[in-house]
């Protein structure tokens, strides 16, 4: 171990794709050090050059370009985003982007910094703000998020982000990794699994073995719903597709759950690529999802039948408090075998089991049904595995002549 010692520089062997040797300096001496690969774990920090060409712009630095809600900098023509650690400062007109970005120290945010999430979709948001900026006579750009309304004057609120951040890398060996996880501050594996509310894991094959099963591991939160996923596999991921997996709820995940428990799933890479999950796959089904809570959060206008303010007001009857272990353990036993065991909301079993017969039948099932069927309907085409009433006509077009039909 060599110990106060920096990095200068390292040999690359183009015909070989891999660095060679990598060089280190002390205050007193300079060291080489053959290698096959280089892992580094140093934390990215600004360099000298990127921080005199910050400051010669005048803009405000303080550990970071200071940015306020609508990465705006002290000068009203340059923007900063998480995007990308290149920043360039030789034009009027600047939108610079990098790590190097940080929140004004009046909105309290070094938790919100943008380096702990999604760097598309900020891209995404910082694009909003500079049309918004060269399309002033437009329509603003409509955002359904509640925290919307963040970068109205007077607001000193920073925008919320949360789409899930993904990692993947080839390995030497030829080992493809994938890490899809929560965006905000990650805290240690061992403190998150302590806590109560940790909810469960999921895993299929083995580290030490993956040339013959890759590994796969899913970490459900209370909610049973998907907040991390890692994978490990000698075989290409479907890296796209494990992503949308994120954020699902495991009855969405086709029963994961009550399946894993069964021991019917043997391997998580091989499940989640069967046709049933196909649709969770398309890119119009978030807008699917959209829909459909839509449609859960709508007034009926008789009183009693809205699904909405029915589950508000048991919550508000049972002051918003989840059970204790001993109390959900000795109700569920009236509704044994039923969805509630798998499911810790802060209804009780009874009143969870009133609101799941309420649905059954109601208009809100019926209007959800509806939306799938044109979901399904619509994107025929690239979802043919999932039977709709248009699918079984056609199979069943001229079933009445079909001796296959005909009982003489």
């Amino acid at each position: 171990m060599y110990v106060d010692y920096e990095f200068v520089d390292w040999t690359f062997d183009d015909k070989n794709y891999n660095i060679t040797s990598i060089m280190f300096e002390s205050r007193t001496r300079l060291l080489t050090v053959n290698c096959m690969a280089v892992f580094m774990y140093e934390k990215k920090r600004i360099s000298r050059k990127t921080f005199q060409a910050v400051t010669s712009c005048n803009l405000i630095f303080d550990g970071g370009v200071v940015v306020d809600n609508n990465c705006c900098t002290n000068d009203p023509n340059i923007y900063a985003a998480v995007v990308d650690n290149n920043c360039c400062t030789n034009d009027p007109n600047i939108y610079a982007a990098g790590t190097l970005s940080k929140y004004s120290r009046r909105y309290y945010a070094e938790h919100m910094k943008q380096c702990y999430f999604n760097r598309t979709e900020i891209g995404n948001t910082l694009g909003r703000y500079i049309l918004n900026k060269l399309m002033r006579s437009s329509s603003p750009v409509e955002d359904d998020d509640l925290f919307s309304n963040c970068n109205r004057e007077g607001k000193r609120l920073v925008p919320r982000y949360t789409q899930p951040l993904s990692v993947s890398a080839r390995l030497p060996g030829k080992i493809n990794y994938m890490s899809v996880k929560k965006p905000g501050v990650e805290s240690p594996l061992h403190v998150a699994m302590t806590a109560d509310d940790y909810g469960q894991v999921l895993t299929s094959g083995d580290c030490k073995n993956i040339d013959e099963q890759g590994y796969f591991r899913l970490h459900l939160n209370q909610y049973n719903t998907v907040e991390t996923i890692t994978c490990l596999t000698t075989k290409e991921l479907e890296k796209v597709n494990l992503t949308h997996l994120w954020g699902k709820h495991e009855k969405l995940l086709n029963n994961l759950v009550t399946r894993f428990e069964m021991v019917t799933i043997g391997d998580l890479f091989a499940f989640f690529a069967e046709p049933w999950s196909y649709a969770l796959y398309h890119d119009r089904f978030d807008k699917l999802s959209t829909d459909i809570n839509d449609i859960l959060r709508l007034v009926t206008e008789e009183e009693g039948t809205s699904i909405l303010e029915d589950v508000i007001s048991k919550l508000e009857m049972n002051r918003w408090k989840r059970l204790t272990p001993a109390q959900f353990h000795d109700q569920h036993n009236k509704f044994n075998g039923s969805e509630y065991q798998k499911t810790p909301l802060r209804l009780t079993p009874a009143q969870f089991h009133d609101q799941h017969n309420k649905f059954n039948g109601s208009e809100y099932q019926k209007k959800v049904t509806e939306k799938v069927l044109e979901f399904l309907i619509d994107n025929y085409n690239y979802l043919p595995m999932y039977a709709n009433p248009m699918a079984v006509n056609v199979i069943l077009a001229g079933h009445e002549v079909s001796p296959m039909f005909n009982n003489t």
